[in-house]
């Protein structure tokens, strides 16, 4: 098998409020070379960049040793997300990338050294024609027509150096960089959320150790991705594996689910079909119904039914009964529209109040934390239920890519996983929980 594959050792939606994080064509400030050709080819551009300054006037002193390090990580990220433009397979997109005064050069926890007010200054240098690096198409705001980003691609001379230093996903990697983001209460508009900039505390240093052990862990793991078995043609890198964990509504204790990893963005046919582990294909085991038996427990209280979605009346529709249920927990004000995206499995003699009317009736035992926002709170349980399985099953050395609330593994990993699963949520929750394997 190894062969064949390359190696690298408002309410429709409301459980992934968070889901607005930069995608990979976002260029990413944190990429870096990792092999010494990568870095050869990174030291060679910033050297001609350099004699293109000195050559046309743009620089004549020599730069401080602070700006010096500060021009190098700016080289190197450019450069960097240009080569894995390359290697991804682009469809002619390009990197956005933001040349704002207001976003570039202030401090933040969030933001490197590479996202610098020097930027744009050394982007222009790179696109001049003598060198051959990059193109850049600026961006524009419109007031009739949708905005568009500034966006950069390789250029043939870049192209041309990629070719000969025979560069792939393995010579590049990540910087650490922070991996718990706190996010604000969003302000009921529909915008997203903004990033808080918080101090550290001994909870959030606990936070991060335990996220820069996972992240550890998985860069050294055994993980393989068959690219011929893919379902699309985009190129995936099996190299990125930096977990992030995102808090919401301002506290520690919201929210913290994990996002990151190429493994997440893939359909769930394409993880089953195309990644392996240790050599091995993978399985999918799932927390069923995870958000209910959660709020239950929370309540003290025991679940009577043997599944949360499948209610007398709606036998047939558990996909639109599962989408009310998250919904109400998720609101902070008495719902009378379905989510969207429902109306069309439902017959239309079937009114939406009274599908929730329904929906809490059945669960009248909890519906007093319906519309109250209580959500986020599940959602922080089960993201320590799903982080305190990652650490278990990191003691036992069986590798897991985590999907919200569910794990791929290796084949042979199945029942220890299972038992590990079950067991985590015990101990959160008081109750066993209910694992399947999604086929």
């Amino acid at each position: 098998m190894r062969d064949a594959l390359t190696s690298l050792a408002t309410h429709s939606s409301p459980t992934i409020d968070v889901a607005d994080e930069p995608k990979d064509r976002w260029f990413n400030p944190y990429r870096v070379a990792r092999s010494e050709r990568a870095k050869a080819l990174m030291s060679e551009i910033a050297a001609e960049c350099e004699n293109h300054e000195r050559r046309t006037g743009l620089r004549t002193r020599k730069r401080r040793p602070r700006d010096q390090e500060i021009f190098q990580q700016v080289i190197t990220a450019l450069v960097a997300n240009l080569v894995y433009h390359h290697l991804i397979a682009n469809d002619g997109e390009g990197v956005a990338i933001s040349r704002s005064r207001q976003v570039l050069g202030r401090k933040s926890r969030y933001r490197p050294k590479a996202s610098s007010s020097v930027l744009p200054q050394i982007m222009d240098r790179l696109a001049a024609p003598e060198l051959g690096i990059m193109r850049i198409e600026l961006g524009h705001q419109e007031v009739f027509s949708k905005a568009r980003r500034t966006r950069i691609w390789p250029e043939r001379e870049l192209i041309k150096r990629i070719d000969r230093y025979d560069l792939h996903f393995e010579d590049l990697g990540m910087e650490d960089h922070e991996t718990v983001y706190l996010k604000s209460k969003t302000d009921g508009t529909g915008d997203p959320a903004d990033l808080v900039e918080y101090e550290d505390t001994e909870l959030t240093n606990q936070l991060r150790s335990r996220m820069l052990k996972i992240n550890q862990w998985l860069n050294h793991a055994d993980i393989l991705v068959d690219d011929l078995r893919l379902s699309s043609a985009q190129r995936i890198d099996p190299s990125d594996r930096h977990l992030r964990r995102y808090f919401t509504r301002g506290s520690f204790q919201s929210g913290g689910r994990l996002f990151g990893g190429f493994w997440q963005p893939m359909s769930k046919a394409d993880r089953l079909d195309c990644i392996a582990i240790d050599d091995e294909p993978v399985v999918s085991l799932d927390y069923s119904q995870m958000a209910p038996r959660i709020l239950y427990a929370k309540t003290g209280l025991l679940p009577t039914f043997d599944d949360a979605y499948t209610i007398p009346g709606l036998i047939g529709h558990r996909g639109v009964v599962k989408k009310i249920f998250n919904a109400l927990l998720f609101v902070e004000q008495p719902m009378v529209r379905l989510p969207r995206d429902t109306r069309g499995d439902l017959p239309w003699t079937i009114r939406g109040p009274e599908l929730i009317d329904q929906v809490k009736a059945f669960h009248a035992p909890i519906a007093h934390h319906f519309e109250t926002g209580i959500g986020h709170s599940v959602q922080y349980t089960e993201s320590e239920i799903l982080v305190g399985v990652l650490e278990e099953l990191r003691e036992r050395h069986v590798v897991a890519l985590p999907i919200h609330d569910a794990v791929l593994v290796k084949e042979s990993a199945r029942n220890v996983t299972k038992t590990i699963m079950e067991e985590v949520f015990y101990r959160h929750t008081g109750l066993t929980g209910l694992v399947t394997e999604e086929t």
